[in-house]
C-alpha cells in the first residue's frame, strides 16, 4: 500500500498548493489563513524541506488562529500526529523544526495590519448583526481584501521575521496509554485520571459527583 500525507492529499507537493486549495480546507478565505499560507511557504523553503514527509517537521505554535490551519495543510503537520503543537502566548509567532538534523526557525509576524481599528470594529459588528448597508458592506470586505492582497503579494520581509528557534526540538514523548473511568466508563487517557473517592475517574466525573 502507497504511504500517502492525507495532511496535504496523496501527491500534493507544497509547491503546487494555491492558496484557493488551503481556503478550500479551511472553509473560506481571511488575512490570517493566507498569513499561515505565506509563513509554511516560507518556512519550507528556508529549511530546504519542499516535501515534508509525515513526521519530518515540527511546528511549534505560539497562537491559535486561522493561520494554523494553513500551516498544517502545507507543512503536513498535525495535532494528531503530535507534530503540530501549541503553545498559546497570544503571539503570531511559529517555530518549524527539521527532525532531519534538529535545527529550527522561529517566524514572527510584523504586519499589524490584521489588528482591528474602531472603524473595522464597527463595521464587523454592523455585518454580525446584519444591519449594514450597501456601503458598509462593500467598505468591509474592500478593507479585508486590500490586507489579503498585502500578504499575499508582498515579500516575506516586508511583513515576517525570522531568526533561530529559542528553544531546542520538543521532544514527542510517550504515547500516553488508555484507562477507562469508573464513572462514565468512558476511555480515558491514564493521565488525565483522578483518584476521588478511591475512584479513578475522568475530569469531568470529578467535578459532577
Amino acid at each position: 500500500m502507497q504511504n500517502v500525507d492525507t495532511a496535504t492529499g496523496p501527491g500534493i507537493a507544497p509547491a503546487s498548493i494555491g492558496i484557493e486549495d488551503v481556503a478550500a480546507f479551511h472553509g473560506h478565505l481571511c488575512p490570517s489563513l493566507a498569513l499561515g499560507f505565506r509563513i509554511a511557504r516560507w518556512a519550507l523553503r528556508m529549511l530546504q524541506c519542499p516535501r515534508p514527509h509525515t513526521d519530518e517537521l515540527v511546528v511549534v505554535a505560539e497562537s491559535v488562529d486561522s493561520a494554523l490551519d494553513a500551516i498544517q495543510y502545507v507543512a503536513g503537520c498535525t495535532l494528531g500526529k503530535r507534530t503540530l503543537i501549541v503553545r498559546d502566548y497570544g503571539k503570531r509567532a511559529y517555530t518549524f523544526y527539521d527532525r532531519r538534523d534538529g535545527k529550527g526557525i522561529r517566524i514572527g509576524v510584523t504586519y499589524t495590519g490584521l489588528a482591528d481599528t474602531p472603524r473595522l470594529t464597527e463595521l464587523r459588528e454592523l455585518l454580525e448583526s446584519g444591519t449594514a448597508s450597501f456601503a458598509q458592506r462593500q467598505e468591509y470586505f474592500a478593507r479585508a481584501q486590500a490586507r489579503l492582497d498585502f500578504i499575499l503579494s508582498a515579500p516575506e520581509e516586508d511583513f515576517l521575521t525570522v531568526g533561530p528557534a529559542r528553544h531546542p526540538m520538543p521532544s514527542p514523548g510517550a504515547r500516553d496509554r488508555w484507562g477507562q473511568c469508573t464513572i462514565c466508563r468512558e476511555p480515558t487517557m491514564e493521565s488525565k485520571l483522578t483518584l476521588k473517592k478511591g475512584m479513578l475517574v475522568c475530569h469531568e466525573c470529578a467535578d459532577r459527583y
